[in-house]
């Protein structure tokens, strides 16, 4: 399941993700998350790692048992200038690795794809992956939820 064009701050509301939680009872959540939040003219880092630690401690509630968070991709195309995304990126991608030695350790699972980092990835709309590097991005996650099982 995906929920694209959406933003953190409306997941913990969002009816279909909450049936589909209930529904599936999942142990592990894959969650690529930020991008349209660090793109927004009033984003504030603050109130996204606030916002992002309830949606944690929300899933904890669930019983899901692992949360690996999958770092923030570069864009091309952006709402706000690319080096103020680049920056936020940035500190997020940071905020994200601290929580995982820190409040949730053993809990949240950050992960780098590999052979993902070149801006060919990309489509013509700046902002999603291509068909080849989707496939590639596939077998990324799939190789962090086995190795998040092991932890």
């Amino acid at each position: 399941y995906g929920k694209g064009g959406t933003k953190l701050c409306n997941m913990i509301q969002d009816h279909v993700f909450q049936r589909l939680i209930s529904k599936f009872s999942p142990t592990i959540v894959v969650l690529q998350i930020g991008g349209n939040d660090i793109d927004s003219h009033n984003f504030k880092v603050n109130t996204f790692i606030e916002t992002f630690k309830e949606f944690l401690r929300h899933l904890k509630s669930k019983n899901v048992k692992k949360v690996v968070i999958v770092q923030l991709f570069h864009r091309l195309k952006t709402r706000v200038s690319r080096s103020v995304y680049a920056g936020r990126r940035a500190q997020i991608n940071l905020e994200l690795v601290n929580l995982t030695k820190r409040e949730f350790k053993g809990f949240l699972v950050y992960w780098t794809p590999k052979r993902l980092t070149s801006k060919f990835l990309l489509t013509t709309d700046g902002v999603h992956l291509n068909k080849t590097k989707m496939r590639t991005y596939y077998y990324s996650l799939k190789r962090a939820v086995k190795l998040s099982l092991r932890k």
